[in-house]
């Protein structure tokens, strides 16, 4: 399998079936094998309809708990801390995860204490359904507008969730962000060059 970033939160993982885009809003060329579009939620960050016309499938308002089967894949769709659902392919013998908007954000610098608290309580319900899921690569939000803690979130995920693999995505033009967070994390491949790809 190839898993290539295409640009901000859109990725296409390649299997022998098909080619399955998460968010894609660009920088797909379709070739000649089947397409399914996974669209986490409506955000205009994530879901382009014109970026995905060409899909064959289109996976879009998939609801916490819900289960796809596609072109060889499991999809199953997880909560989000923001709108729609993260979600988890599972083929080939490996479980891809994409985030989505999930994520434990909050504005320490702006944010109540009581605010900070309900949005890692909040965070921590969504990951306390992934324990126990053995995730071979997952592609989670580093967004450098959080100020200081701009990937706790994706800190906490590694802690607890221990993807064997962690992309960086959603940095909105920093691609800095992604490096320095894979510079502390052995476990972290920032991909930042759309075209950038890993073999599995």
């Amino acid at each position: 399998m190839r898993l290539t970033y295409l640009g901000y939160s859109g990725f296409c993982l390649e299997t022998r079936n098909a080619d399955f885009l998460m968010d894609c809003i660009g920088g797909y060329r379709r070739g000649s094998r089947p397409v399914a579009a996974l669209v986490s939620h409506d955000h205009a960050d994530h879901w382009r309809p014109a970026a995905v016309a060409c899909a064959d499938v289109l996976v879009r308002g998939m609801v916490p708990g819900e289960t796809r089967e596609i072109y060889g894949a499991r999809i199953r769709a997880y909560g989000s801390t923001d709108e729609g659902v993260s979600f988890l392919i599972s083929v080939e013998g490996k479980q891809i995860f994409h985030a989505g908007d999930l994520n434990f954000w909050h504005w320490a610098e702006e944010s109540t204490p009581e605010e900070v608290a309900q949005a890692r309580a909040d965070y921590e319900n969504v990951l306390s359904t992934l324990r126990g899921e053995k995730i071979h690569a997952a592609m989670f939000p580093v967004d450098p507008r959080m100020g200081r803690d701009y990937a706790l979130g994706a800190e906490l995920f590694l802690k607890e969730i221990q993807p064997e693999k962690l992309i960086p995505m959603h940095f909105w033009n920093h691609p800095e962000a992604a490096w320095e967070f894979a510079r502390l994390h052995p476990r972290v491949t920032a991909m930042t060059a759309p075209g950038s790809y890993l073999i599995f």
